[in-house]
Parts: C-alpha cells; sequence; structure tokens
C-alpha cells in the first residue's frame, strides 16, 4: 500500500529554501530520484524506500546543508562597533592565528548582532560562538560602546559546551563593566586625536583588554579540558 505523502505547498517550499541557505544549504528542484532494490541514487536511507515514503513518482526538492565544520584551531576574537566604519576585529589571541577572512565574518556577525545577546554560527567554512554586549561610554554616541565576543573551538559544539560558553561570556562582561573607563582601550587605533595624558589611558586600557582576553581564553581551554573529562 502506498504512504499518503503530504504535498508541501510553494510557498512553504520557498521558505523552508530560504532558511536552508542561511546555513549554506543548497535549494534543487525538481530532482527524480531513481528507486533501486538496495537504495536510491542520493544516500537516502533504505528504510524510506522500504515504506515507500519515497516514490518514483513524484519530483522532489532537494536541500542539501553543509555540516559544520570542526576548526583546526581554537582561540578568541574580541570585536567592537566604530560608528563610522562598523564592526572591527580589535585582537584576536592567539595572535596571528586567524585569517582576514575569518575576522571579517565574525565583523559582518555583529552586525547583526545587537538582538542575539549569544548565539551559536555554523556553516561549513566557519565555526563560532559569539557574545554581544555594551558598556557605558563617556566617547561614544549615544553612551555605549558595543562589543562582541567570539570564541572558536577546535572540538564539535554541543549544547553543553554551549550553557559553559554562555556563563564565562558573561562573567567575562561583568568583568568589563566593572573596570572604571575601560573602553578608552578599544580607541587605540584612534589614538593620535587625544591629548597626552588621555593617550596613557588609552594605551594602558588596551593592554588591560588585551589581558583579559588571553585569560578568559585560558578559562575557554581549561572549561573545555573539563567537559571532555566528565
Amino acid at each position: 500500500m502506498m504512504f499518503n505523502m503530504e504535498i508541501m505547498d510553494e510557498k512553504n517550499r520557498n521558505r523552508l529554501t530560504i532558511e536552508a541557505k542561511k546555513y549554506g544549504g543548497i535549494g534543487l528542484r525538481s530532482q527524480k530520484l531513481r528507486i533501486h532494490q538496495n537504495g536510491a541514487k542520493f544516500p537516502i536511507s533504505k528504510v524510506y524506500l522500504e515504506d515507500k515514503i519515497i516514490t518514483d513518482e513524484l519530483l522532489y526538492t532537494l536541500v542539501l546543508i553543509p555540516e559544520a565544520r570542526i576548526s583546526s584551531k581554537s582561540g578568541v576574537i574580541f570585536s567592537y562597533f566604530h560608528r563610522k566604519v562598523g564592526p572591527i576585529a580589535f585582537y584576536a589571541y592567539p595572535e596571528n592565528e586567524f585569517t582576514e577572512k575569518e575576522e571579517k565574518i565574525t565583523q559582518d556577525l555583529m552586525k547583526t548582532a545587537s538582538n542575539r545577546k549569544f548565539f551559536t554560527y555554523q556553516t561549513a567554512f566557519f565555526s563560532s560562538m559569539n557574545y554581544y554586549f555594551e558598556i557605558e561610554s563617556s566617547w561614544a554616541r549615544g553612551g555605549k560602546e558595543m562589543l562582541m565576543l567570539t570564541i572558536v573551538l577546535n572540538t564539535q559544539i554541543n549544547e553543553i559546551i554551549e550553557y559553559k560558553m554562555e556563563i564565562l561570556c558573561q562573567e567575562f562582561e561583568t568583568k568589563v563593566k566593572e573596570t572604571e573607563n575601560i573602553f578608552k582601550g578599544i580607541y587605540l587605533e584612534r589614538i593620535e586625536r587625544f591629548e597626552e595624558g588621555e593617550k596613557k589611558e588609552i594605551k594602558s586600557n588596551a593592554k588591560l583588554i588585551r589581558s583579559y582576553i588571553k585569560e578568559f581564553k585560558d578559562t575557554v581551554d581549561i572549561t573545555i579540558k573539563n567537559i571532555k573529562k566528565s
């Protein structure tokens, strides 16, 4: 007896394809599956063929979604939002570990991060966990500096890791907010605009931010090691 298959309407099919593209998916329209005794032209589980869920009498839209790549490296990228230029990668640790393309991906993510406090981004080319937050600033328009932490791991990301990393990010945010005038550190690349007294504080706080990132990376490594042991 043939399985009574529900046909997806055009609107929902387009919606599904568009959603899949956010994750690097590709939609292939009007594909004819060749049904064989021991399988199909595409790697579809044989159980679907035996239960007659798939039939050779219909055309299908195939949505191919690449699995997220496990990074070969592990590190942290700290970004801030420049009001004129847009997102800028302020500091990446380990230093010289990330390519310009990878840093550019984090900058693009930050453009839409304000409505997502903590989120995971995974494609076939890059995989990261990202934490957006704001700190008070007397130099910024609107009185807020927009910042983002990006964690890249050389291990598969799961719910436990996401949960632990979000907690670490929250602790990092608290530490930064408790440091007086820490916002001045991100003005290092624009230091020539300031007086000598302010330049000294900018350099000092930029150095402090870098030290916080290094400490944060060490904590991430220890946390991941403990998760793997448990």
